[in-house]
């Protein structure tokens, strides 16, 4: 029989798990820009973008769109809220189905590279299981 104790704990250890699960995502995202953007090495979020590929990305004006780091925000502030496995795998299949990030009513487009990350994880989470 377990103790309230080893209950507490093992939910400590989900927390931590999940918490690292976030932040290798957002690492992932981050760090994986669309083959048609350049990112601006600066101080503020920047990067280049040929018209011709806005064009093939169906005129998507927002930068966030475009900028990984800001990629990797959007998906950061929808699983801050997260506690449990669950959710985690839910947030992320809502997020793959959509392709958006919906925070406070207001949505965000998600990029292929992005949808394509978390795609990755959402599949190898359901394999391990």
């Amino acid at each position: 029989m377990n103790s309230l104790t080893d209950v507490l704990n093992m939910e400590r250890s989900v927390q931590k798990m999940l918490a690292d699960l976030k932040s290798q995502l957002y690492e992932a995202v981050k760090q994986s820009p669309m083959g048609c953007v350049k990112t601006v090495p600066c101080n503020v979020k920047a990067a280049t973008i040929s018209f011709s590929d806005i064009a093939k990305h169906s005129f998507n004006l927002s930068p966030s769109y475009y900028i990984p780091e800001s990629q990797a925000e959007l998906v950061e502030r929808k699983l801050s809220a997260v506690t449990s496995a669950t959710d985690f795998v839910n947030y992320i299949q809502s997020m793959v189905e959509t392709r958006q990030v919906k925070i406070n009513g207001h949505s965000e487009q998600l990029n292929d590279k992005t949808v394509e990350i978390l795609q990755k994880y959402l599949t190898e989470s359901l394999r391990k299981e």
